[in-house]
Order: structure tokens, then C-alpha cells, then sequence
């Protein structure tokens, strides 16, 4: 420590008579510095316009370019000052070789900076060009902009560790057994982010679409790098784990392309005649047909079999709207509309019965 703390004073003391030796010398070095200082904020308003009027064409772009930046721009012609001072004053002395050494982190960090800046810019550029136009792709954009700037900071961290001269391949050695620490230690984090990747990607399901799965049924509320939150139809929210949903089947009801199937089957008494079964096939086909809220490409309404105690006629149509509630409200309307039919048909619904015979 005494030895190194005697060198830098000898070094001192070199730039020291170094910059009395020639004074004018200095008075111009303290100039420049003191220039670049105080202008260093016009210097960089001045660069941005430059660049603002180079990018005409995209105005927005523009604005966020320079955004990113302005300020290490500024803090650049500060170094650039130093950087000046000490190489018209003292050009070969040991002090100037750190302030050189110095002056190259500092841009470094800079560059690093002006990058970290434009990330959120970048992310909300993919998200506008983006044609789906979905809110799971726009949380894998935001978490590849997360990803962008562990990469940039990562780098950062070696690149100035190697200009102050030490040997990275021993840290990233011991890097590589901390993440495998950590990695073990967080194993469950580390499954729900890439599980969390791979919902995004591949795209199950997006935010307001409502799923089905054994973890829970409802509307998709929100979507996150680590959960999935799912508001069920009793209003409770249900937070469930990426790595877990992957593992559980997912129906997504609001990606049929025929809208709900609705399927059943009603059934009629013995007693109703053949002229009454047709009837109510006919007008139930026909209602069907007719109504805006029925998909009218796939209808079917058939008399099926002869059950056990009533005559059985299958019903299946698709509805338009894939909201849960309002094909809750389209099947109610359409079942009062079956109930009318048959009883303006004069028909009667059957219900378990037995008939006993007895022989005399």
C-alpha cells in the first residue's frame, strides 16, 4: 500500500513540474477544459438537431434517438476535456497514461449508456410494428428488452474489467459456478420465466380470452414472465404459475373459429304423432336458420331414436359470439324459443316414466 500510494506521489509530482514548466501551456489546457465544460450542454443540444435534421423523415425516431443520448453526450465532452487538459499539459507522464486509460471506460460506459437509453424506445418501436398486435407479444417484447439490457450491462462489466488490466477468464469462471448456484437455488423462478417465454411465443392464449384448465376457468386478466392471473366467473382471481399451466391442457374458448357449440337433446312423449315431430323439427330448423346470433353454416336438428320413455330429438348450432356470458344469454333465449315450438305443436316433454301391463 506505501509503496503504491509513493508511486502516485512521485507521478504527482511529475505532472506537477510538468505544468509549471510551461505555463502558457497550462493556461491554454485549463482553457480547453474549462470550454468544453461549459459548453458541453450546447455541444450536445447541437449534435442532437444535427441528428434530428439527418432523421427528417421519422420525426419520432429522431426524438427518441437523441433522447437516448443527450446526456452521455454531455458527460463525453466533459471527459473529452480532461482528456485534453491532461494531454496538453503532461502527454508523458504516468498520470496521463491513467486519464487516457480512464478517458476509454468512460466512452465505453457512455456507449453502454446511450444503448441502455434507447431500450424501452426499441421495445415500444417492436410493439407498434408488431402485426398481431397482442398483449402476450408485447410482454415478450418488454421481457426481450429486459434481456437486451442484462446483455448490455453484462458486457459492459467485462470490457471494463479487462481494460483495467485483470484476467476475466477466473471471474467468469467463478460467474459460471455462482449462476449454477443460483440456478439450482431458483430453480422454480428460472422454469416459470422460460415457461413464461414459451406462453408468449407460442401464444395459447392473450390477455381477455377466456381458458379452461385444471387450475381454474375464467377470463385471461393478465400475463406476466413468472404467473398468469385468471379471473374466474365468481369474481376471484386466480394466480397460477407459468411452469404449472404449461403442464395442464388449455381450452381456449374464444378461439373457435364457428363461434360456441351448443349440443342437446330434448325429448318428446309417445303419444306425440309423427305430423307433430315433424312440425317441431321443421319450425326449430327454421327459427335457427333465421336468427342473427346462430352461425346458420352448421345447424342440425334431427329426430335421432326412440328412447326408453320419450322420442328423442337432437339439437346442434353454433353461436356467433365467443364471450362466455353472452352465449350464456343467446342459449337461454333460444331454449324458451324450443319450449314455445312444442307447446304450439301441441307435443309434450317426456320425463322417466314406467308403464305397467298387467295381463288378466
Amino acid at each position: 500500500m506505501t509503496q503504491t500510494l509513493t508511486r502516485y506521489w512521485e507521478g504527482l509530482k511529475a505532472f506537477g513540474a510538468a505544468a509549471y514548466a510551461d505555463l502558457p501551456k497550462l493556461l491554454v489546457a485549463l482553457l480547453v477544459l474549462l470550454l468544453l465544460v461549459l459548453l458541453s450542454k450546447k455541444l450536445s443540444d447541437w449534435f442532437c438537431a444535427f441528428l434530428r435534421k439527418l432523421l427528417t423523415p421519422w420525426p419520432r425516431e429522431a426524438s427518441e434517438v437523441t433522447g437516448a443520448i443527450r446526456t452521455p453526450l454531455r458527460v463525453f465532452f466533459i471527459a473529452l476535456g480532461v482528456e485534453l487538459f491532461m494531454l496538453i499539459v503532461a502527454p508523458e507522464t504516468r498520470w496521463f497514461t491513467f486519464v487516457d486509460k480512464l478517458f476509454r471506460m468512460t466512452n465505453i460506459s457512455l456507449i453502454a449508456w446511450g444503448f441502455l437509453n434507447y431500450t424501452p424506445a426499441l421495445t415500444r418501436l417492436l410493439i407498434k410494428f408488431n402485426e398481431s398486435n397482442q398483449k402476450s407479444t408485447e410482454v415478450a417484447i418488454r421481457f426481450l428488452g429486459i434481456i437486451i439490457r442484462i446483455v448490455i450491462v453484462s458486457l459492459l462489466a467485462v470490457i471494463l474489467i479487462s481494460e483495467m488490466g485483470y484476467n476475466i477468464n477466473g471471474i467468469i469462471a467463478g460467474l459460471g459456478l455462482s449462476g449454477l448456484t443460483l440456478s439450482l437455488a431458483a430453480q422454480n423462478t428460472a422454469s416459470n420465466l422460460f415457461s413464461g417465454f414459451e406462453i408468449v411465443s407460442d401464444k395459447p392464449f392473450d390477455v381477455g380470452d377466456y381458458i379452461a384448465t385444471a387450475s381454474g376457468e375464467g377470463f385471461v386478466e393478465d400475463i406476466t414472465m413468472r404467473s398468469t392471473r385468471i379471473r374466474t366467473r365468481d369474481d376471484l382471481l386466480v394466480t397460477v404459475p407459468n411452469s404449472v399451466l404449461m403442464k395442464e391442457a388449455i381450452t381456449n374458448y374464444s378461439r373457435m373459429e364457428l363461434g360456441k357449440a351448443v349440443r342437446f337433446t330434448i325429448g318428446l312423449t309417445y303419444d306425440t304423432s309423427t305430423e307433430q315431430l315433424q312440425k317441431v323439427c321443421g319450425d326449430l330448423r327454421a327459427f335457427l336458420e333465421a336468427d342473427e346470433d346462430v352461425d346458420n353454416s352448421i345447424i342440425s336438428v334431427t329426430f335421432k331414436e326412440f328412447g326408453e320413455f320419450s322420442q328423442d330429438i337432437e339439437i346442434l348450432y353454433f353461436t356467433k359470439t365467443t364471450d362466455k356470458y353472452e352465449n350464456l344469454k343467446v342459449r337461454e333465449r333460444i331454449n324458451y324459443e324450443v319450449r314455445r315450438i312444442v307447446e304450439e305443436a301441441g307435443a309434450a316433454f317426456a320425463f322417466p316414466t314406467t308403464t305397467v301391463h298387467v295381463k288378466q
